[in-house]
């Protein structure tokens, strides 16, 4: 494992899981439209070169239409509309949700997750007051565990690095891959093709361009 481009990887993942666990876990505010509008968000979002990574360009330049000088207030409405309610999340933002039939929260799909994150020695922000699989709570755990993996090889703790890459590329497989791409067009469907919508499809590709490279990583 070549250490100077394994530390380049793992601070990039850091960053953009970082950021999207912002996004999707509370409602925004000056700061979090400061960072999605920086140079240096695009130079990460376009650090790693895959078959993907001009779409994902496209994604992230898609958000800044909707970023530069927006109506903050707005925003967050919409934030509240989309995540929280008052009143039905049509688009809903829960995994077991759109992986079932019946359309109902706290079913036994949820056991696992819940499995999965204290394995992996960390409860998500917000437990135990949002449910398990909301989409803000896998992006958080992620960005959990691609903070450890980067810690992990600050140390030159190989075999914690590919623990953590290893847990995330099975949280991506098992979990937010098999449904974020319904949830982004759930969100565009249900409230148009703005910011939120916009920056779910970004996820889903970050997610996905990650999983490959993860793949290469640990084999």
């Amino acid at each position: 494992m070549d250490s100077e481009n394994t530390l380049l990887v793992l601070s990039n993942r850091n960053y953009l899981y970082g950021m999207l666990a912002r996004v999707f876990a509370a409602e925004p505010d000056e700061t979090l439209l400061q960072v999605v509008a920086l140079d240096h968000t695009r130079l990460e979002l376009g650090l790693i070169d895959n078959e993907l990574t001009e779409s994902i360009l496209a994604a992230y330049d898609a958000i800044l239409e909707t970023a530069v000088g927006a109506d903050l207030p707005r925003l967050r409405a919409e934030y509240t509309a989309i995540f929280i309610g008052p009143g039905t999340c049509k688009a809903y933002p829960w995994e077991s949700v759109h992986l079932s039939d019946t359309k109902a929260l706290f079913q036994a799909e949820l056991l696992p997750i819940r499995d999965t994150y204290r394995a992996a020695g960390f409860l998500p922000a917000r437990y135990p007051h949002v449910q398990d699989d909301f989409v803000g709570l896998e992006l958080d755990f992620l960005a959990k565990l691609a903070d450890a993996a980067l810690q992990a090889c600050e140390l030159d703790d190989e075999a914690t690095v590919m623990e953590r890459l290893e847990q995330s590329r099975g949280f991506l497989n098992e979990h937010l891959l098999r449904w974020i791409d319904s949830l982004a067009d759930s969100i565009e469907r249900e409230y148009g093709n703005g910011f939120y919508a916009r920056f779910t499809k970004l996820a889903a590709l970050v997610a996905r361009r990650d999983c490959a490279i993860l793949t290469e990583f640990v084999g």
